[in-house]
């Protein structure tokens, strides 16, 4: 099977057998190739919508559906999406691994249409990564406001414990950030054991940590991990957020100033030292 649209088009059209039959073995007749892929897949992988019509017919049996399944993941790794609209108008079921490669690649319009075919929004596996992580992991940010919207659950934690929300905060995906806090996820998540405003201090992602403070999230613990980090352009924003030192105590404000000493950062001693005067 060399895989030319045109030689899948000569197998159907000259194939006596093909024809006559009503239903036909396609493990025998047009199953895979070599390289285990079927004339279906590569009609999808090519985008040759009017072979694919041709062909999806004679993969109708129980037993084709290895060979369907294939070829829709071809057509969406290859951003074909007349493709998909036809096989599932033609009684492909919208399943959750579909949705989750149509996210993975980023492809919104893959997405929408899954979603209108009945997919579900989260992962049917609760202990298996779900779309909406996917997203904020890789900042397909339209997708994730689509989910969010849609009711994508934002609380439910992936293999290593992890929200959305966290991921997306690992990866310094500020929009996702935003976007899942307005949407009422708990800021309150950890990273390594640590929290996710930590996190983002001890990374110097300012606009992250000014979106989880603004959620009410404790300041204290943020600064000190700016302060060991010596994440200068951090600290200068706190202040000028009035986060230092109005939300500091006496005691707080002195713990940082040792902590940055022990550190040996003494270019930020300074300014930490007057915001006790």
């Amino acid at each position: 099977m060399s895989g030319n649209p045109e030689t899948i088009r000569c197998l159907v059209d000259f194939n006596p057998r093909v024809l006559e039959l009503t239903h036909l073995d396609t493990s025998v007749i047009l199953g895979a190739d070599k390289l285990d892929k079927s004339p279906l897949e590569y009609a999808a992988n090519y985008g040759d919508e009017s072979t694919f019509m041709l062909l999806l017919p004679f993969y109708t049996s129980e037993s084709a559906n290895d060979f369907r399944s294939r070829a829709f993941l071809a057509a969406l790794a290859g951003g074909k999406l007349d493709i998909l609209k036809y096989q599932l108008s033609q009684g492909e079921v919208a399943h959750y691994n579909y949705f989750l490669e149509a996210t993975k690649a980023g492809f919104y319009a893959a997405v929408y249409l899954l979603a209108s075919y009945g997919s579900e929004i989260d992962n049917p596996d609760v202990t298996g990564e779900s779309a909406l992580m996917i997203a904020a992991r890789e900042g397909w940010n339209k997708i994730l406001k689509f989910m969010v919207k849609n009711g994508g659950d934002l609380e439910s934690k992936d293999a290593n414990g992890q929200t959305a929300l966290a991921l997306a905060v690992k990866t310094g995906n500020d929009e996702g950030v935003q976007v899942l806090l307005q949407a009422g996820a708990w800021p309150e998540g950890s990273i390594n054991g640590h929290t996710l405003v930590v996190y983002a201090a001890s990374q110097g992602r300012v606009e992250i940590v000014r979106l989880l403070l603004h959620r009410c999230v404790d300041p204290y613990e943020a600064v000190l991990a700016a302060v060991k980090k010596e994440a200068t352009g951090l600290l200068e924003k706190l202040s000028q957020w009035g986060v230092l030192p109005t939300y500091l105590s006496p005691d707080q404000r002195q713990n940082l100033v040792e902590a940055a000493k022990e550190a040996g950062q003494s270019s930020i001693l300074d300014t930490l030292e007057s915001l006790g005067d």
